[in-house]
Formats: structure tokens, sequence, C-alpha cells
């Protein structure tokens, strides 16, 4: 019983709504014989997002890459992931916020999720995606935080039951993602002080 009248199937929620923003271009910037993958950001279209995760002004981007292009500030994912995960972990909810209004200038709403906690969205360019949760049924009492999507993404190691047994190494265009939220009705304690 999800405490509004209904009940889950498992661990499914429907309603949950997303929204999505392609944020960065993908590029494979070679530096001294090494390949990496980067992430370009808009320096003006991605400066409040760059800012609420304490990249402003192209902190701690690659600085060998900016001769890519001047109106871009590039990062490799172990930067953003460790930004985004350190600023969430300092103040959740002003980040949160911040995030939200960023992308609901530019994001583009998914369809809510179904009975069986699923949405989807199709034919997306390639690049560096922001979800963030937007909007929750009435019994979530813990959103998601907003993360970042790659895709294409490489793939996992592979083994005999995986589809590709080339992990790390082949891209993955199909990405699915699980988040989880916490349900139920919180628990309210009055007590008396003397």
């Amino acid at each position: 019983n999800l405490g509004n009248g209904t009940t889950s199937k498992g661990y499914a929620i429907a309603g949950v709504e997303f929204n999505y923003q392609k944020v960065a271009d993908i590029v494979t910037f070679e530096d001294q014989g090494t390949a990496q993958i980067l992430y370009g950001f808009h320096k003006t279209e991605a400066a409040n997002l760059l800012k609420a995760i304490g990249l402003e002004n192209g902190a701690n981007r690659c600085v060998e890459a900016d001769s890519l292009d001047s109106n871009r500030f590039y990062y490799t994912s172990d930067v953003l992931n460790k930004a985004l995960a350190q600023s969430l972990e300092a103040n959740s909810t002003t980040v949160k916020n911040a995030l939200e209004s960023y992308i609901r200038v530019g994001g583009t709403a998914m369809t809510p999720t179904n009975e069986n906690g699923k949405t989807i969205a199709r034919d997306l360019p390639v690049g560096l995606y922001l979800l963030v949760e937007t909007k929750v049924p009435e019994m979530v009492t813990s959103t998601t935080n907003p993360f970042f999507v790659s895709l294409p993404m490489t793939t996992v190691t592979g083994n005999e039951n995986s589809e590709s047994q080339n992990g790390g190494t082949a891209w993955n265009y199909n990405v699915v993602v699980y988040p989880k939220q916490e349900t139920g009705i919180p628990t309210l304690e009055k007590t008396v002080r003397e």
C-alpha cells in the first residue's frame, strides 16, 4: 500500500516525471598520444548548470582542450560526476532547485512513468544529458537526485549473459537507468517538553 489508496507493483511507481536536456557535446580529445572522451559545455548556455554544481567559470575543466572551441569548457565524466555528487551532498535542496529551474527553461518533459514505473525517450542525438525529476506522486518521500547520462556510453564488462562481450570497448546507444525513490507515509512523533 503506497498510502494514497493505490498499491504498488513491486518497486514500480507510476506518475513520476523526468525532464531531460542535452547539456554538452561529446568529443574525442587526444593529448600526448592519449585519447579521452570529453564533454563540451557552451560557456554561456550552460553557465547556470555549471555554477549549480560548483564548476563556475570553467573550474576544474580540461585546460588542454581549450583550443578545441573557445566557446566551450571541456570536462571528463569523472570531474562532472564528482562535482555533481559533492554539490548535492553539500546542499541538496539548493542544487536540486537550481537544476530544476535550469531544466524547466530548455528541457523536455518525459511522459510520466506508467504503472510499471517505465517511461522512455527515443531518437536522441549523441551528447551528455541532464535528467531531473520534476514531478512525483504524493507518497514519494525522497526524490531522485539529478544525474547525467551519456549517449552513447560504453558497455559494461561482457559475460555469457550480456548483450555485448566487448565490455568497456563497445558503445551502448540503448541506455536504461533505474532511479530510486523512497515511498511511504512518514511517521510523525509528538513529544511534550517539560
